[in-house]
C-alpha cells in the first residue's frame, strides 16, 4: 500500500535535471530513503515563476516496507504512480492577475 503526498513550495532556484511535460520545462530529482518500516520515494519538480521564485512541487509516495511482513501487501507500480504525477504537471497553470500570481 502507498501513500501519496504532493507539497507546493517556493525556492530561490530550481535544481535538477531538465525535463518537458507538455511544452514546459522543469528541473527533476529523486530522492529515496528509509525510516521506521516505511520506505520513501520523493519525486521533485521544479518550474520558473514570473516574479523571479521558482514553483517545487513534491510527490512523495511512503510505502510500507515490504520486509516487516510475513504476507506482504502488493505494491503499486512505481511507473503508474510518475504517470500521475505528470498528467499533475501537465495541467499546471501559472497566472498574474492585477500583479498577483496564482497558482
Amino acid at each position: 500500500m502507498r501513500e501519496l503526498f504532493l507539497i507546493l513550495k517556493l525556492v530561490s532556484q530550481g535544481r535538477g535535471e531538465p525535463i518537458r511535460v507538455k511544452g514546459h520545462v522543469f528541473f527533476f530529482r529523486r530522492e529515496g530513503e528509509g525510516a521506521a518500516g516505511t520506505l520513501y520515494e520523493v519525486f521533485r519538480y521544479s518550474t520558473p515563476l514570473p516574479d523571479g521564485f521558482w514553483l517545487e512541487l513534491i510527490f512523495v509516495a511512503a510505502e510500507a516496507n515490504p520486509g516487516c511482513f510475513d504476507d506482504p501487501p502488493p505494491a503499486v507500480p512505481l511507473e503508474a504512480l510518475v504517470l500521475r504525477f505528470l498528467r499533475i504537471l501537465g495541467g499546471l497553470r501559472v497566472v498574474k492577475v492585477g500583479g498577483v500570481t496564482l497558482y
